[in-house]
């Protein structure tokens, strides 16, 4: 950069525009120990608009009690910033605290212990804006005063949040089909659970992955099991797509069981989003054709 040819950044230009921690989070968010800093003028803004997003959730009801899902999500991104920060990986620093924040949007109520653990580990890189947030949260002392939070690996909860996530993503695969099948407004959504054998394929799989690729192997591994022999024709086909593309393996494999029951605890807060009758069934109890298609974690999905 060079004064004569225009290109500098001022510092005070930014400050009057966003605010001196908008441009701390925004070169922390493009930092990484190997690379030189690019400025961009919409990476500035977009780190604004996040710092909008962070204050607004200060406007959120704080409640003592938190969540198993919440408090492992919460020790999670501490565990990620802290490393990262040891690591000087500021930018994988700022995508564990987004995601945390993103999370924390989706609460109507939000816990104490959640907000203020997002204060601390935002407090180094954004001073003033956690400050200000700290003492609306009711916090006594500084910010600047307080300990860093610790992370314990024990309340770190990979099932109950591969749970959520899989809702998540069964709520966006919804809206395409709706989209695709250009419904507005459905009036039932049926969603098909996998049949049980595919847990069990899936389960054998994920093992039989972590000692070879080898697809040969793999097949004469599990058709080497009775009880997959009757599904040979699917398994040979399914076997090659999820060699080709891991992420058709969910990184953690539920029986059919825990799969249902998962759903049938959520159904009233689908039921709420898309404003229609939510039926839930296993395949083998299926007479819709689809049902073959659906996969442990992924399940198949008819509107009418």
């Amino acid at each position: 950069m060079s004064k004569s040819k225009g290109n500098v950044v001022y510092q005070t230009d930014i400050s009057d525009t966003y605010g001196i921690d908008t441009a701390r989070f925004f070169l922390m968010s493009v930092a990484t120990p190997d690379k030189v800093i690019e400025w961009r003028d919409d990476g500035v803004e977009g780190s604004y608009r996040f710092l909008s997003r962070v204050y607004a959730l200060s406007d959120k009801k704080l409640i003592a009690k938190i969540d198993t899902l919440t408090q492992s999500k919460m020790h999670r991104t501490i565990k990620g910033v802290t490393e990262t920060i040891d690591t000087f990986e500021y930018n994988k620093t700022t995508i564990a605290i987004t995601e945390f924040v993103n999370y924390l949007q989706t609460l109507e109520e939000l816990p104490k212990e959640a907000f203020t653990t997002l204060l601390l580990l935002i407090a180094p890189f954004t001073p003033h804006l956690a400050e200000e947030l700290w003492e609306k949260a009711g916090q006594k002392t500084f910010i600047s005063l307080a300990s860093w939070p610790s992370f314990d690996e024990k309340k770190i909860d990979a099932k109950a949040e591969f749970i959520e996530e899989t809702i998540t993503n069964l709520t966006l695969d919804m809206r395409k089909v709706l989209e695709f099948a250009k419904i507005e407004q459905p009036k039932t959504i049926k969603i098909i659970i996998s049949a049980s054998w595919k847990y069990d394929f899936y389960r054998l799989l994920k093992k039989e992955i972590e000692k070879t690729r080898d697809m040969k192997l793999i097949l004469q591994a599990v058709m080497a099991k009775q009880e997959f022999k009757q599904y040979g024709e699917d398994i040979a086909k399914l076997l090659p797509l999820i060699l080709k593309d891991n992420t058709k393996l969910p990184s953690v494999i539920l029986s059919q069981k825990e799969e249902l029951q998962n759903l049938q605890k959520v159904s009233e807060r689908i039921k709420g989003i898309f404003k229609a009758d939510i039926r839930i069934e296993a395949a083998e109890k299926s007479t819709e054709a689809k049902a073959k298609n659906a996969s442990p974690s992924k399940p198949a999905i008819v509107v009418t």
